[in-house]
């Protein structure tokens, strides 16, 4: 009964993306030679962004061995900011056009959107933390020394890491390999399998839990690729991203859970369950919505 009812509710989805299709991901991206264009971006942005995490790397080290968890947390928001820099020259100046067009078919960020996703979702990770949490503890554990400048940090943080990989992997990438490859399907799989192993390093891909994993990531790239065709953008997949990073990071955070501040707690099912009921929600939203409300 469970399989046919997520069946149902992929199909559904799938069907609805297809009605509505907006052109944001199919139509590539304009301008001569895009496809060629996009080598030396995605070469070069690696580089810079290998250079500065590397530099990273070294500075929360160092802040590490001075037990400085907000130093740490700065010295990766430092090299973000400056990665997500570093792709929009590269990507302003290689395809001479300009980086709106990777956030929505209006050229524009449309906070409406962002807002709309990412306050109901961080509430509703409270909501589920308290009844769901399997290692709830009773108050803030104040040994971890957590401040509400810590608690910015991480926002900020988790805001820019999301940011840059919803232009690379729901926007830039889905849109080059549109256009080199004459489909949108394959391109956004293809996306969404390149994303999964970005985010598996060290893995030996040798228990089912990895597995797992894999498949849940690719699932979560594939779905969040639709949210952005359905929707013409990327900031309804942003504010989803950068409330369940910052959310499930912040009870860690502050002592709420007993895991490690760099790891997610463990709710169980549901929270592999609850982005994607999100992603289908906002899908349907865009549908009803996209021709009569302008946010």
């Amino acid at each position: 009964m469970q399989i046919h009812l997520s069946s149902v509710a992929i199909l559904y989805t799938l069907k609805v993306t297809r009605i509505h299709h907006n052109g944001f991901l199919s139509g590539g991206i304009e301008g001569p030679n895009p496809v060629l264009r996009a080598l030396p971006t995605i070469a070069l942005f690696l580089l810079c962004h290998l250079f500065f995490s590397v530099i990273a790397r070294s500075a929360t080290t160092h802040a590490a061995q001075s037990n400085q968890h907000p130093g740490s947390l700065l010295a990766n928001s430092v090299s973000l900011a400056l990665s997500v820099l570093c792709f929009a020259i590269l990507f302003t100046g290689l395809h001479k056009i300009n980086l709106g067009v990777l956030v929505s078919q209006r050229s524009r960020f449309r906070f409406g959107h962002f807002a709309i996703s990412f306050f109901p979702y961080l509430t509703l990770i409270g909501i589920s933390a308290v009844f769901l949490l399997s290692d709830w503890r009773e108050g803030p554990d104040l040994s971890r020394g957590i401040t509400w400048w810590s608690m910015s940090i991480l926002l900020i943080h988790t805001t820019l890491l999301a940011s840059l990989e919803e232009l690379l992997f729901r926007s830039y990438l889905p849109k080059v390999l549109s256009s080199a490859l004459n489909t949108q399907w394959l391109a956004i799989l293809f996306t969404s399998l390149v994303f999964a192993v970005v985010h598996l390093p060290g893995k030996q891909m040798n228990s089912t839990g990895d597995w797992w994993t894999m498949g849940y990531l690719i699932a979560i790239g594939f779905f969040l690729c639709l949210l952005a065709e359905a929707s013409s953008g990327i900031e309804f997949g942003l504010g989803i991203h950068t409330a369940n990073n910052f959310g499930w990071l912040a009870l860690n955070g502050v002592g709420l859970t007993s895991g490690p501040t760099s790891e997610l707690p463990d709710v169980g099912p549901w929270s592999i369950i609850s982005p994607f009921v999100a992603i289908f929600i906002l899908i349907f939203y865009s549908r009803r919505k996209r021709d009569e409300i302008q946010i």
